[in-house]
């Protein structure tokens, strides 16, 4: 099985590159969260892994390789990220107020003219508010109380 040192998520912004691509076993791989953990967090305690994961990465040259992308993990949370003046509070908010997909994405245009959001990323962004919060209505659910 393989895994990703640094994982491939909003919070980590790993990439599949050689060098972060390592060999794990499936209990490693289950113990580390199915790839939610950054590899020096799951091996702290395995100074020997964590040396031997290090060379790898450095033969590889992956963080050489990777560094075109430093400001990636600043852009996702820029992105999607809830907090005050983001493009993803603004759309929690309008989300919450029970907007549609398409009203919360003209207002984040209006708001944030230079972003680089679509009406992909609402409704990702909603389908991940309705995980924990189910009162949050489906756009659906919206466009048809409008439609009446």
């Amino acid at each position: 099985m393989k895994e990703h040192a640094i994982p491939i998520n909003r919070t980590h912004c790993g990439l599949h590159l050689f060098g972060n691509v390592v060999p794990a076993t499936k209990k490693a791989n289950d113990a580390k969260g199915k790839g939610n953990k950054d590899y020096k967090e799951f091996l702290k305690d395995d100074e020997d892994r964590l040396r031997k994961i290090e060379q790898f990465m450095e033969y590889a040259r992956y963080r050489e390789r990777a560094k075109p992308f430093d400001d990636i993990q600043r852009f996702c949370q820029t992105q999607y990220d809830p907090g005050q003046g983001t493009i993803g509070a603004v759309a929690k908010d309008y989300i919450e107020q029970g907007f549609s997909d398409e009203e919360v994405l003209e207002r984040i245009v209006h708001t944030f003219p230079e972003g680089n959001t679509s009406i992909k990323s609402i409704m990702w962004y909603r389908s991940r508010m309705r995980k924990t919060d189910r009162s949050i209505p489906t756009n659906r659910e919206l466009l048809q109380r409008n439609s009446m």
